[in-house]
């Protein structure tokens, strides 16, 4: 965790027993396997659940119930065939199924990063998926305690998603990747990524989308020591 989870050096104590109780059960509980000849070790499984468990920190006795496997390539990777109807190659990071396992390649969570560049975690991004879609719809719009924040939100994504489409067609840098921009729940995933990775800069250029993502999360990631 140390090494592979940079947050975890910028936690409390508290936070880090936290952190290891949801790392726990999600080891034990979710079904591992790997793909193509991997072999899954007990480290992969701790810094995915790591990643994933962030964003647990502020929410009790949930730990991804929904998500009953894991599976993990060695690196990117296309489960289409040659024979489907619709086959186009196209090499991805992860995936999440509402009703199936989160699919990863390890070289993917490995390049995990806090950069200037960019804000990339796909652990977070294919787990926020899975926790946009506990309601049923996979739309980029999760499920909040406070109904005034759920239309909050409904009103700030739909400027935001807006401005971000504008931007990406006219090919303009965003600090919001423009893969945000392919749909809500892309969107979703995207903010989430930068929430937990590139916090501050949120805050900064995007400071509504933070509160809600903070209100949603229940944790303030610019409290963590810097």
């Amino acid at each position: 965790l140390h090494n592979r989870v940079w947050q975890y050096r910028q936690l409390s104590v508290v936070d880090r027993d936290r952190l290891h109780a949801c790392i726990k059960v999600i080891v034990a509980e979710k079904a591992w396997q790997g793909c193509s000849d991997l072999q899954v070790t007990d480290g992969m499984r701790v810094t995915i659940a790591g990643h994933a468990s962030l964003m647990l920190l502020g929410i009790d006795n949930y730990f991804f119930d929904g998500v009953r496997e894991i599976h993990i390539f060695p690196q990117a990777f296309d489960r289409r065939k040659p024979g489907d109807g619709l086959y186009d190659s196209e090499l991805k990071g992860g995936e999440a199924w509402r009703s199936g396992p989160i699919v990863l390649s390890w070289n993917n969570v490995m390049m995990a990063r806090h950069s200037a560049e960019a804000a990339r975690n796909i652990v977070i991004h294919e787990f926020a998926h899975h926790l946009d879609g506990l309601d049923g719809n996979v739309n980029g719009t999760p499920v909040f305690a406070n109904i005034a924040d759920q239309k909050l939100w409904g009103d700030v994504i739909a400027q935001e998603f807006a401005d971000l489409q504008t931007a990406a067609n006219q090919g303009l840098w965003t600090f919001l990747r423009h893969y945000g921009a392919k749909n809500e729940a892309e969107f979703f995933a995207v903010t989430s990524e930068c929430f937990f990775e590139k916090r501050s800069e949120l805050n900064r250029t995007h400071p509504e989308l933070y509160e809600l993502l903070h209100r949603f999360c229940r944790v303030d990631p610019l409290e963590w020591v810097n």
